[in-house]
């Protein structure tokens, strides 16, 4: 059929899902928020909006001249597979420009009262017309179609999710900020949360969202391996959103889980030297999934003695960078899908929560081994991203758990986070030149324990912390390793 088939049954699917999405994601909430605008989707202001957005984009484009990888002819472009390639841009290119970009077309969708999955499929038909129509003097990349909407729906969903909680819950100088700041095309049009002063008028239905925001700011010691030791500065912020309606809710009973419905956005900034020594951002959000629970009333309208579980699949994104001896490290990786499980306890005044989750996904990855051996590869035609760029594409393999466990004032918590991947050799612009193809695997590992203490049982939270960071990189027989362990205290707020 080729890609111009494809391309007009994505138009028409995203007609149809359009239509299809409200009703469907309906019988998943079992409501439909009254006084939202996801009510009534506005399909020619969608339009004009994420035209407007490719506009700029494209504007901005042209006036870098931006252009190296030439593709063949429009012919080939849309009916066959030649020029159809993995690019070699930047690093931030693909893993930050991109993944930016697919979260506004996302917006866009979502906060014009497109459900999930309208928007994901206008997020689909945005990257789309970007690539095959802003960058026509490029060949199509294979690696922009994934990672733009893959990217954009999970980042967006949980950034729509926050953004709605404050939308909620306002009027209010800060429900007006926080709205505008995480879902802005939602918060434009619907203007309530922004009415300094004014009471709500009605409510959202029965929504309710469970929620956790933290915010962090500490002090850390980090040694690495050659015993190089460095002290850093730490900022960070948290927030997990469910709006599931029956979550942690007393009775029992098995209910779907709609997309969307868990969601987690996490960002770090390390500062050390005067500098940024390294950065850190995850979003993850399910797709579908089956929730149980089994809650007893609470006597004193508080947190219901039981338990909840969550079976789901989802997706993931996360972005890493870090200033470590061997060389600056940056990692990004999409989790395209994989299953998630979560189990909530608690029997006053002891809480559990445990999260698991192991994701398939695609990645760009920085190459540490690769200074290590580039001197043999000099006469050699080889990726020209990794020749010039240091980073390859890759298959991943991103499995994650994390187990919080709280008594009274104390709290413990225990969490991993690992990435396996292998490049992928084949599609690479150029790769009818390369004299060699040969295979390059990565390792990422954080493993961290924490205790904390909650003075007064009140929002504020002492932490000490304990963490251990590995490397590892492979390539032509050669293999880099880097360790760090760090210990830290801070102090953190939680909302």
């Amino acid at each position: 059929m080729g890609r111009y088939g494809a391309l007009v049954l994505t138009v028409l699917g995203l007609a149809v899902s359009a239509r299809t999405t409200l009703a469907a994601e309906s019988v998943v909430t079992g409501r439909v928020e009254e006084g939202s605008s996801r009510a009534r989707p506005l399909y020619l202001r969608t339009v004009l909006e994420e035209l407007g957005f490719l506009g700029m984009q494209t504007a901005w484009y042209w006036a870098h001249a931006h252009g190296s990888n030439q593709g063949e002819s429009f012919q080939t472009r849309f009916l066959g597979d030649e020029d159809l390639v993995l690019d070699d841009d930047r690093f931030r290119a693909g893993g930050v420009g991109h993944p930016i970009a697919g979260t506004g077309y996302y917006l866009i969708a979502r906060g014009n009262g497109f459900g999930v999955i309208g928007s994901a499929l206008a997020t689909v038909l945005a990257s789309a017309t970007w690539q095959f129509f802003s960058e026509w003097n490029e060949k199509v990349a294979t690696n922009d179609l994934l990672v733009t909407p893959a990217a954009g729906w999970v980042i967006g969903e949980a950034s729509y999710q926050v953004g709605q909680y404050f939308l909620d819950r306002g009027p209010g100088l800060i429900d007006c900020v926080g709205a505008v700041l995480f879902s802005p095309i939602a918060a434009m049009n619907d203007a309530r949360a922004c009415r300094l002063g004014e009471n709500q008028k009605y409510h959202r239905g029965d929504q309710r969202r469970w929620h956790r925001f933290d915010l962090e700011v500490g002090s850390q010691r980090s040694v690495f391996g050659a015993g190089q030791m460095v002290s850093q500065l730490e900022l960070a912020a948290d927030a997990r959103i469910t709006s599931h309606r029956f979550y942690q809710r007393p009775g029992a009973g098995n209910n779907l889980a709609g997309p969307g419905q868990w969601t987690t956005l996490e960002t770090s900034w390390l500062i050390g030297n005067d500098a940024e020594q390294g950065a850190q951002f995850h979003a993850d959000s399910i797709a579908v999934g089956q929730y149980r629970r089994h809650y007893r009333e609470s006597p004193d309208n508080g947190l219901p003695d039981g338990w909840g579980s969550l079976l789901a699949l989802g997706s993931s994104f996360n972005y890493g960078s870090r200033a470590i001896p061997v060389r600056w490290d940056r990692v990004m990786s999409v989790g395209l899908v994989g299953p998630m499980f979560e189990l909530t306890a608690s029997e006053s005044p002891f809480e559990l929560r445990v999260r698991a989750a192991a994701y398939y996904g695609f990645a760009q990855v920085t190459s540490l081994a690769y200074p290590q051996v580039a001197s043999t590869l000099s006469n050699e035609v080889i990726q020209t991203v990794l020749r010039e760029q240091g980073y390859y594409y890759a298959q991943a393999f991103l499995p994650s758990a994390e187990m919080e466990a709280r008594y009274g004032q104390f709290q413990l918590k225990l969490m991993g986070r690992a990435g396996e991947f292998w490049s992928i050799n084949a599609d690479h612009i150029h790769q009818e030149t390369f004299t060699d193809t040969f295979k390059l695997r990565d390792a990422r590992l954080f493993t961290a324990a924490a205790v904390a203490f909650r003075p007064f049982c009140g929002p504020i939270r002492v932490v000490l912390e304990y963490a251990n960071s590995f490397w590892s990189s492979s390539l032509l027989g050669k293999t880099v390793t880097e360790r760090e362990q760090t210990v830290g205290g801070s102090i953190v707020l939680g909302l």
